[in-house]
């Protein structure tokens, strides 16, 4: 019996697996490198051809194929190699190679910008000292020495020097003033530091020194206390002037006036006489008023302290003493209430 005409439906070509698909692309592949295929090849090669396709062009799609799907593989490998991307595994590796976990490694590790947080210049202003003397001795209308000293002939950068605190009207040989009782000053203008102090000045004065940066924040500082005295009354018609006051006042003590007494004894005091600021307390002194028997004159604690005190700054030996009486110093009575009229 003879072989039947193939049907159309024989012209279907079932669904192949890979491996078939596989050993077809060999087949292709050897026919192309032997030459001219058999009969029996070429009978199984053109029943998976479709009518008037080219078998050059069937293999060179399929080789585009295969180079475009091993692009991304390739750009993968070459990111690896050079480092660009990490596998998990290599990291597991670099991080079992280390004893410490990575917060100690950073913790030990010094890092390079935290030695250089603190400029040298403020590792230098830390070593910086300024002295002055614990008192400073002046005179008023005169020029006195204002010694500070700085321990380091290089200061910090832009630094400078502050005094607070001077008497009004005081001035220093360099600097310039700023403020209310300030004066500021280069730490090279230190040197041979004269204080000039104006007339009527006197007493003490707490007086502040500071060394300070280029932003205002202080490096180092000092105190000392102003001690100034009036000078001593030198021309001869002022010391005839002043013995005269003092002489009408103690007029007016030896007949109970003490008001009178007052007015004398405070301007020879504001001239400069010792004897006559300690007369001048003496007339508020409740001790005073009682042991020379003036009746209807109160005395005046405060006022006593304050005139005794300006004594001994101008120079009395008997006021230290007097100001210690004051503290045994008899209550001042108060003036009795007027009863109200009925």
């Amino acid at each position: 019996m003879g072989q039947s005409a193939p049907s159309p439906s024989d012209n279907n070509v079932r669904p192949r697996r890979l491996n078939e698909r596989l050993k077809e692309v060999a087949q292709r592949l050897k026919v192309e490198a032997d030459g001219e295929p058999s009969p029996g090849q070429t009978v199984e090669r053109s029943l998976h051809l479709s009518p008037g396709q080219d078998p050059w062009v069937s293999s060179t799609l399929l080789a585009v194929l295969i180079v475009v799907s091993l692009v991304p593989t390739a750009t993968i490998g070459v990111m690896l190699w050079q480092g660009v991307i990490r596998t998990p595994w290599s990291i597991d590796v670099a991080v079992g190679n280390d004893s410490q976990p990575l917060e100690a490694q950073q913790t030990s590790t010094p890092s390079p910008a935290a030695e250089t947080l603190q400029p040298k210049q403020d590792v230098k202003a830390l070593s910086v000292t300024l002295t002055v003397p614990s008192t400073i001795e002046a005179e008023s209308g005169k020029e006195s020495p204002f010694g500070i000293t700085l321990n380091s002939a290089d200061p910090p950068l832009r630094s400078s020097i502050t005094i607070q605190g001077l008497p009004e009207g005081t001035t220093l040989s360099d600097g310039r003033p700023y403020g209310n009782g300030g004066w500021t000053l280069k730490p090279d203008e230190v040197s041979d530091l004269r204080l000039r102090l104006p007339k009527g000045v006197s007493g003490h004065t707490n007086l502040r020194i500071a060394l300070v940066g280029a932003d205002g924040s202080p490096i180092a500082g000092a105190a000392t206390q102003l001690n100034v005295a009036n000078p001593p009354i030198s021309r001869p018609e002022e010391k005839e002037l002043i013995a005269g006051l003092i002489a009408h006042g103690q007029k007016m003590i030896d007949v109970g006036y003490l008001a009178g007494a007052r007015g004398y004894f405070k301007r020879a005091a504001e001239a400069g006489s010792a004897d006559a600021a300690l007369a001048l307390g003496a007339t508020y002194d409740p001790n005073f008023i009682s042991d020379i028997g003036v009746k209807g004159i109160k005395g005046d604690l405060a006022e006593a302290r304050a005139w005794y005190e300006r004594a001994r700054e101008l120079g009395s030996v008997y006021a230290q003493e007097k100001l210690e009486d004051l503290k045994h110093a008899l209550p001042v009575a108060a003036e009795p209430v007027p009863a109200p009229n009925r």
